[in-house]
């Protein structure tokens, strides 16, 4: 089977979701229900070279040090953000790689506002719990449409103005006001998650190419984050409005 290059995107998102199981779960038998296959790794595989040698013979360099730094974070921290902090920034360093050396603007354009939106909640949440440039310094990802030292320095009046040029510049008006007190962080990820959907819409003008692809392929995953969303939230026992407030905008 051929691969193309919308292919090893998805794939390489589908294995970065993987690892933090890896890392934060003893490889025991037990952590085969929550792995997906799909990945460019057989996980019978990857489950053995783990028992046996950690990934470092399995995995490429770039990816084994990730998971080693990333146990380590999880040792001295017992946090799992710390973990997938780690993890986010080498998967999105792999992915923009990749994009650059397809040459494809709509992917390129997608990674970026995916990144975009990533660095916009983490900078909102930093603001929230009072960190400073040192601490947005280690989590911010390269590769958005703002760069990072703007957003280290950066006081909440000025997000909007940062990001007024990119697709998310009204989630950037909501993360001023939640700085100010107002709103919530599941309706700004919600903005952002609907942002990079109505610029996979735009594939739907672009008759043949791989945007095409792209747009069906974000389009699937957003109806399997919906599914998901509402599973969770009937488990926990919330009401109808209560996730529908959550569901994203459906790509059509």
């Amino acid at each position: 089977m051929a691969f193309t290059p919308i292919d090893e995107q998805t794939w390489e998102r589908r294995e970065y979701l993987e690892v933090p199981v890896r890392v934060e779960y003893a490889p025991t038998e037990d952590c085969r229900r929550l792995l997906m296959a799909g990945g460019r790794w057989d996980l019978e595989q990857l489950l053995s070279d783990y028992r046996q040698r950690e990934l470092r013979d399995f995995l490429p360099a770039e990816t084994a040090q990730a998971v080693q730094q990333a146990r380590q974070a999880l040792a001295e921290t017992g946090n799992g953000q710390a973990c997938d902090l780690v993890l986010d920034g080498t998967c999105f360093r792999e992915l923009t790689r990749l994009a650059d050396a397809v040459g494809c603007p709509a992917l390129t354009d997608y990674l970026r506002t995916r990144i975009d939106g990533v660095n916009l909640c983490s900078a909102v949440r930093a603001r929230r719990l009072r960190k400073g440039p040192d601490f947005l310094r280690r989590v911010l990802l390269e590769g958005g449409s703002v760069p990072p030292a703007a957003l280290e320095e950066a006081a909440p009046a000025d997000l909007r103005e940062l990001y007024a040029a990119t697709p998310l510049r009204e989630a950037a008006g909501l993360a001023e006001g939640i700085c100010a007190g107002g709103g919530s962080m599941t309706a700004l990820e919600k903005q952002c998650d609907n942002a990079v959907l109505r610029l996979a819409a735009k594939a739907r003008r672009t008759p043949f190419g791989v945007e095409t692809a792209l747009g069906y392929l974000i389009a699937a995953e957003a109806e399997l984050t919906a599914v998901r969303t509402i599973m969770t939230g009937r488990r926990a026992g919330l009401s109808a409005d209560a996730i529908r407030e959550r569901l994203r905008d459906i790509y059509g």
